[in-house]
């Protein structure tokens, strides 16, 4: 993997008071000069149980677009990042909210869940 752009998305207390930022970490597998500028996502966050970062979300198979938008909400809370995304051939746009550590793909209107094969019993 070939780290491509980090994102700090926010900051979280630690156990000991100290300030510690959360990222979005973009990454694309093969040789520069692909048609997307990143094919995976990941997001790490801070573990206040084990006071170390954690991966909260993993993503890949994507065609991501730079630059990748990244809001904090007012007051402090959840956290939106989005971007545009080339694997359906047309571009459309991704979003993603962060919820204390927890982050989870906000569909678009229209937009279908892809069917995971079915397995074949006999």
């Amino acid at each position: 993997m070939r780290i491509v752009s980090w994102s700090e998305l926010n900051q979280v207390v630690d156990a000991s008071g100290k300030s510690r930022p959360q990222y979005l970490l973009l990454g694309a597998h093969g040789p520069e000069g692909q048609p997307c500028d990143f094919s995976m996502l990941r997001v790490y966050t801070w573990g206040k149980q084990r006071q170390r970062y954690e991966t909260a979300y993993v993503e890949s198979g994507v065609c991501g677009k730079l630059p990748v938008d990244v809001k904090n909400s007012t007051p402090p809370g959840d956290t939106r990042f989005s971007f545009t995304d080339l694997s359906n051939g047309a571009p459309a746009q991704r979003d993603y909210v962060m919820h204390q550590t927890i982050v989870r793909r906000v569909k678009q209107a229209g937009e279908t869940k892809p069917r995971k094969p079915r397995k074949h019993t006999r």
